[in-house]
This record gives structure tokens, C-alpha cells and sequence, in this order.
């Protein structure tokens, strides 16, 4: 990936995220260099914390577990950036558990699999993408958040969260 987007000027900093994205901040894993620490590019610290999240987790959503298996070999991440990411997932986590069951307007990249729109899911030109009443499933979300990177939808949207 590297040697592919680094020959374009400005994503010279991507090609160096992707490159060092497996290496530990201890300074082991690819590449074998002698990289280590703050000199590993931040993007690639803080992906390669979501990637490990995202292998120790059911459906992608970070879980205590999930944290706590990366804890084990603690001397992979950056720490600070560690404690951040938790937190900011711990905090998802406690707002969402205390929405079950709640009316809430959300921006449509909020949404997940198991809200019930209360209100249509629309483009801005009017068209409805999903009516009210409907219960959006893993797919739909998926292809909610592709969508939206291309043909924005009218927000926030009025769901009920499941519980």
C-alpha cells in the first residue's frame, strides 16, 4: 500500500500510516526497523489500537474483553492514546446503554442495527430511503454508512433505540 500511494504527494503521510499500521510501540511487529514509540506516526498508533479492538470484538463494537485483551500486551500501543480511545468507547458505550428504550434524534451516522425509525429516513432531494416504522438490521446500516459518504440524508433522524 505504501509503494502505491506514496508517489502521490499528499498522501505521502497515509503511505507512512498504512506502512507502520502493524508495528508495535514497543518497536516489534512489520516493519522491522528501528522505528519505535513517538516516531511511529500518530495515525498509525491509533490504527493499529482500532484494528486489534476491532479483532477482539463482536460485530466491531470495542467491549471490556475486548480492552482488556489489549491490555495484556500493553507494550504494543501508545498508552495515552490507549486510555483515550477507551475512554471515548466507554462512553459510547454508557450513553447508549442509557438510551434503550428512549426517543432520541440522532445524526444518521449514529445509527445502528435494531433502532425503529420514528420518522422516514429521507435524501435531502426528498426521496425516502427507508419510511417510519421500519427497524434498521446489520445490512441496512452497513449500506447507511456507505451511502452517506455520497448522498447525504436529511438529520437527525427520530429512532428508538433497542435495548
Amino acid at each position: 500500500g505504501r509503494k502505491l500511494i506514496g508517489n502521490i504527494p499528499r498522501l505521502k503521510t497515509v503511505a507512512e500510516i498504512i506502512y507502520y499500521q502493524d508495528k508495535g510501540y514497543d518497536g516489534s511487529g512489520i516493519p522491522k526497523d528501528d522505528v519505535a514509540g513517538e516516531e511511529i506516526p500518530f495515525g498509525a498508533r491509533l490504527l493499529k489500537i482500532l484494528k486489534d479492538l476491532g479483532d477482539h470484538s463482536k460485530d466491531f463494537v470495542p467491549s471490556a474483553a475486548a480492552f482488556a485483551k489489549l491490555e495484556e500486551s500493553k507494550n504494543l500501543y501508545d498508552k495515552e492514546l490507549l486510555s483515550i480511545v477507551s475512554k471515548y468507547f466507554k462512553e459510547q458505550n454508557d450513553a447508549n446503554e442509557g438510551d434503550a428504550g428512549k426517543g432520541l434524534e440522532l445524526s444518521v451516522s449514529m445509527l445502528r442495527a435494531g433502532d425503529y425509525l420514528e420518522t422516514d429516513l429521507e435524501f435531502e432531494n426528498g426521496i425516502v430511503f427507508m419510511a417510519a416504522g421500519e427497524i434498521i438490521n446489520d445490512i441496512v446500516a452497513a449500506q447507511i454508512l456507505s451511502l452517506i459518504k455520497v448522498n447525504p440524508l436529511k438529520e437527525p433522524v427520530r429512532v428508538i433505540r433497542a435495548t
